[in-house]
This record gives C-alpha cells, sequence and structure tokens, in this order.
C-alpha cells in the first residue's frame, strides 16, 4: 500500500507545530538572565573579606575557615577547640597560613590576606 502525499495544509500545520515547539525550547530573556546571576563566582561569599588580615574579627570568616578546612588547607584538629579560633570570626595565625598556602598552590601573589 502506498501513502498518501500529505495536503498542503497538513504540511504548513506540522512545519507551524515544529517552529511553535523549538520556539518554545529557547530560554527567554530572563530566564538565561537569571541562569548567569545564579552561576556567578563561587567565592562570592568572600567578597566582604578583601583586604582583611589577621587580627580583624570580620562576620564570615569562620565560612572561609570551614571553606579552607574541606580543602585541606587548615586544620584546627589537635587543638583544644575551645582555645582556638576555629569557630570564631578572628582571623588568626593558622588562617593566615592556610590563606598563604592556598595563594601560593594557585600561583597567587601569596599574601596571606582574601
Amino acid at each position: 500500500m502506498a501513502s498518501k502525499p500529505l495536503s498542503p495544509f497538513t504540511a504548513l500545520t506540522l512545519d507551524l507545530l515544529l517552529i511553535l515547539l523549538s520556539l518554545l525550547s529557547y530560554p527567554t530573556s530572563s530566564e538565561s538572565h537569571n541562569h548567569t546571576n545564579s552561576s556567578s563566582s563561587p567565592f562570592k561569599f568572600l567578597d566582604h573579606l578583601k583586604g582583611s588580615h589577621k587580627g580583624d574579627h570580620i562576620e564570615g570568616i569562620h565560612d572561609l575557615k570551614l571553606y579552607l578546612e574541606k580543602f585541606g588547607y587548615i586544620s584546627y584538629d589537635g587543638q583544644d577547640r575551645n582555645h582556638t579560633h576555629a569557630d570564631d570570626d578572628d582571623f588568626d595565625d593558622v588562617l593566615e597560613s592556610a590563606v598563604k598556602d592556598y595563594q601560593h598552590y594557585y600561583h597567587l601573589r601569596a599574601t596571606g590576606s582574601p
């Protein structure tokens, strides 16, 4: 059995449907804009710490300590956590050393300051 050719109306309807489906698959400008914002720097949590240095007490330094600890640059293990700065927002000697190690590893100028 031979199939019948499509009528011009049916072919046009299918073409329009394909065009509509392809247009719906593209993100809108607001969706692509939101995607750009959500994929901004993973280090955004450090922005307010730029220029801080040993001796500073700034909210968010604890997050930096956790980040560096997660990747092995800092460790307060073996020390009495009650007598260290592991859980506070103080920029201590251990943190400065860890930041320098991180900067050195990534071939950055090792200032010890984020």
